[in-house]
């Protein structure tokens, strides 16, 4: 989604944006089936500059919700 990482940027400085990056880190390893936790890693990726990782974490969305108009 174009322009989540920049929201993601203005609501936190980068030292919490890696902070939240851990924090999905752990809501998709109690749930890896989470479509929103991948959703939203991929854009605290994408901000820190994770455009790889960012771009898995869709891939991955994708995959477990290929209907979502989110993804």
């Amino acid at each position: 989604r174009p322009g989540a990482g920049e929201a993601l940027c203005r609501l936190f400085p980068d030292q919490k944006l890696s902070r939240r990056t851990s924090d999905f880190d752990l809501v998709i390893a109690s749930d890896p089936n989470s479509v929103d936790a991948f959703l939203n890693r991929s854009a605290a990726r994408r901000a820190t500059g994770d455009a790889a990782g960012a771009d898995a974490d869709i891939a991955k969305a994708a995959e477990l919700a290929p209907d979502n108009p989110v993804v």
